[in-house]
């Protein structure tokens, strides 16, 4: 152990998923989500991460409230550069053909408001670093399981 605990890395993980969203046609429920989510939980458990959000990120949880837990946890003081964090989204995405951007689909989505019920996959990246650099998390490993997860990489922010 360090003589510097608040230099000891802590893990946590944010696992995220999104089986369904019923208002977009041409994308059928993806019943295997909720496996996934606990398949990739139980993995990062044993490698000694936390799980956290669990008990405000529901599966098939509205985008509103995913981007507010998540920008809430990382904003928050008790951050530190030296967490790990990783970020797991299971479920459907936007290739960013229709909407020009890459997008995380979530149960509410639409297409004639896509910008209000989804996640644009660009700002949600931008959320983690929103704490400010004295305290945000510096180690982070975004999981993108969805379709089209490439071209949400392509669109991620560069500092």
């Amino acid at each position: 152990m360090s003589k510097f605990p608040d230099l000891e890395p802590r893990r946590y993980l944010i696992a995220i998923g999104s089986s369904q969203c019923p208002k977009m046609e041409g994308y059928a429920k993806l019943t295997q989500v909720e496996e996934d989510v606990q398949q990739v939980v139980a993995l990062f458990q044993e490698q000694g991460y936390t799980r956290v959000l669990a008990d405000q990120i529901a599966l098939d949880e509205t985008s509103q409230t995913i981007k507010q837990a998540v920008g809430s946890w990382f904003t928050s003081s008790e951050r530190r550069p030296s967490d790990h964090v990783i970020i797991y989204y299971g479920g459907h995405g936007d290739d960013g053909g229709r909407f020009k951007h890459h997008y995380l689909l979530t149960l509410e989505s639409t297409e004639q408001r896509i910008t209000s019920t989804a996640i644009k996959t660009k700002e949600f990246v931008e959320s983690f670093f929103g704490g400010g650099k004295e305290h945000a998390p510096q180690n982070i490993l975004l999981i993108l399981d969805t379709c089209y997860a490439g071209a949400g990489a392509r669109q991620r922010v560069v500092s």
